[in-house]
């Protein structure tokens, strides 16, 4: 079966003293519309399995024939669960699929790839309906959907990792994506209601809208980093609760840089700037704003007081020299030597801050927080790839539902977390990381904010319109760009971000 993508082109204009640097972004933004350039089951193999979690770090997934029995039906009923799927074991037996994902895509030095290498080993030597699987590693995600794009007229893979967005614009260009409702829903090939409540609610449901397109994998997460030592000497007995206590202790951290004896300080501390759309993204939603319009609704946010009073803020913070903007596109060094009480940072990349740590030889302790919000809800912004299944024939889908619910076990997802420093989609998984988590301190403090998350948006348009995001951040800390030209900033964030959706629809 041949599959075609609707074509799509752009046509952007717009007359305004800051419009030519988003237009020229956005024109670059339009040849990238199809990469993500980022810089998330039951313990068996047998329908309606019943988890029951191993000791910490044993991470034994069990795949026996018998798996976890299903009880013996009462006196009253003898009823056999019946699939809606109409696909029998018999059908699986010797079924081949392909699964597609991306390498090294979180921490290369911790080697992902030899983790999923090994799962999907595991999976091919021990499931009992004889299912083979052949794994294919990509470099990152931009290159798996670019993949996607240049086998669409020849064989897709049957399940492949894709961003929540990706997965859209791909159903949205072809209707290539299986709604996953029907098989997480089935009575013998499915998850049990308790084993849906298991996911992390905010997890569960980002895949979700007009049909279930994937299966969350795993998660990361933008935060702010934060040095307790320090903050403590400023006179600062804990962390800012609300952006008012942010922006002091900031202040007073650059304020004693300043006034220190070592100049190559002057003009550091505080929060170093970020431009990045994760750390916008977090910032607007911390302030009680929206990114993408709610619900089924098309179109963004943008155009609202929570916009302004975000952007406001940090505009203010980056004028009174309370942030300022680091060299590097890292600011672990400068972290890790007090050059800044705040920095941005992905869960994924707490591994690297802690050897900046040990390289400087700084003994301060530091730890991770959500962004602050005026309105007591604080936020972390969470982003990372599901399990999508690829339309082909009946077995070879139930089989690629099978691998990635396989994949989705407690213990494999504690594997991947111990390996990824990534944060895991299911609840039951933390008492497998009791370990990890007490050599991880900073990624432990991380885990605890999962209650604050905020989904990245999942519209067909959010690779681009990410961009576009990105671009009013590097306008708003330009040097020329003045705190009264926020609301024409806004007006052309939200009206090119408009446009770039209506390509999608």
């Amino acid at each position: 079966m041949k599959y075609y993508f609707r074509p799509w082109s752009f046509n952007l204009t717009r007359n305004s003293r800051i419009a030519p640097a988003l237009v020229v972004v956005l024109i670059l933004a339009s040849l990238l519309a199809s990469c993500q350039g980022y810089t998330p089951p039951p313990d068996t193999l047998h329908p309606a399995a019943t988890h029951t979690p191993t000791p910490a770090r044993t991470h034994r997934v069990t795949l026996s024939p018998a798996g976890t029995t299903t009880p013996a039906p009462s006196p009253a009923s003898t009823q056999v669960p019946v699939s809606t799927l109409d696909v029998t074991a018999a059908d699986l037996k010797g079924a081949k699929i392909q699964f597609w994902f991306a390498e090294n895509e979180s921490v290369p030095s911790q080697g992902g790839v030899g983790v999923m290498q090994q799962m999907v080993e595991r999976f091919n030597r021990e499931n009992t309906w004889g299912i083979t699987v052949e794994l294919a590693a990509y470099p990152d995600y931009p290159e798996v959907y670019e993949k996607l794009r240049t086998y669409i007229y020849g064989d897709l893979p049957d399940l492949v990792l894709l961003y929540d967005d990706q997965a859209s614009r791909l159903n949205a260009a072809g209707d290539l994506v299986v709604d996953l409702s029907s098989y997480v829903q089935d009575p013998v090939w499915g998850l049990t209601t308790g084993e849906q409540s298991d996911f992390y609610p905010q997890f569960w449901a980002a895949s979700t809208g007009v049909k279930r397109t994937g299966a969350p994998f795993y998660r990361s997460a933008q935060v702010l980093l934060y040095n307790q030592t320090w903050a403590a000497e400023l006179g600062f007995d804990g962390p800012p609760s609300d952006p008012s206590e942010f922006k002091d202790q900031a202040c007073q951290a650059a304020k004693a840089n300043r006034e220190d004896d070592l100049p190559e300080n002057d003009g550091t501390g505080g929060w170093v700037v970020d431009t990045d759309t994760a750390t916008l993204a977090a910032w607007l939603m911390a302030y009680g704003g929206e990114i993408a319009n709610p619900g089924e609704s098309r179109g963004y946010a943008f155009d609202s007081a929570e916009t302004r009073q975000a952007l406001t803020f940090l505009k203010g913070l980056y004028d009174e020299q309370c942030a300022w903007v680091s060299a590097g596109r890292y600011p672990n060094v400068e972290f890790a030597g007090r050059r800044a009480l705040f920095i941005n940072s992905s869960v994924s990349g707490l591994p690297f801050q802690v050897d900046a740590f040990l390289d400087t030889l700084s003994s301060d302790q530091w730890t991770v927080l959500p962004y602050p919000s005026p309105g007591d809800q604080p936020v972390i912004y969470t982003y990372g790839p599901s399990f999508v299944v690829m339309k082909s024939s009946p077995v070879n889908q139930l089989a690629a539902w099978l691998l990635a619910r396989w994949l989705l076990s407690p213990e494999n997802q504690a594997l991947w977390t111990e390996s990824h420093g990534t944060l895991p989609v299911r609840l039951s998984v933390t008492s497998l990381l009791a370990s990890y988590a007490g050599s991880h301190p900073q990624w432990a403090a991380a885990l605890e904010l999962v209650p604050y998350a905020r989904n990245a948006p999942s519209r067909p348009s959010w690779d681009v319109v990410r961009w576009v995001l990105n671009d009013a951040g590097k306008q708003l800390f330009s040097p020329a760009f003045t705190a009264s030209q926020i609301p024409e900033l806004i007006d052309i964030l939200s009206d090119t971000a408009t446009e770039m959706d209506q390509q999608f629809r």
